[in-house]
């Protein structure tokens, strides 16, 4: 699940740097890069992601705070089964809603 969010997150932080030219780099970049993917620019671009997309990768991105810096072994199985039963539905919005925008950023090229 740390893979499949950074995945997530490396493609958002692509778009954030050749589209935004703008990659948030405070202490909290990883919770900055998912707002700024969640709202319109204006004269720019759309939301690259929905607001319900980036509530649902927030869960995804604690995991990935909690990999960086807490051992495997305190991991807590009750917290890891909702990420992993929903990364299919959470990979499928991630898809739908980049192909919009891609489409957008062809449009406008």
């Amino acid at each position: 699940m740390h893979n499949f969010y950074n995945g997530i997150e490396r493609l958002l932080e692509r778009i954030a740097r050749e589209i935004d030219n703008h990659v948030p780099q405070r202490a909290n970049l990883h919770q900055q890069l998912l707002e700024q993917m969640s709202l319109e620019i204006d004269h720019k671009r759309p939301a690259v992601i929905s607001f319900n997309t980036r509530k649902i990768l927030e869960d995804y991105r604690g995991l990935r705070h909690v990999v960086r810096n807490i051992y495997a072994f305190e991991f807590e199985s009750e917290k890891l089964h909702p990420l992993v039963d929903n990364s299919p539905f959470i990979l499928s919005q991630i898809i739908l809603e980049c192909q919009a925008f891609a489409t957008f950023i062809e449009q406008y090229k």
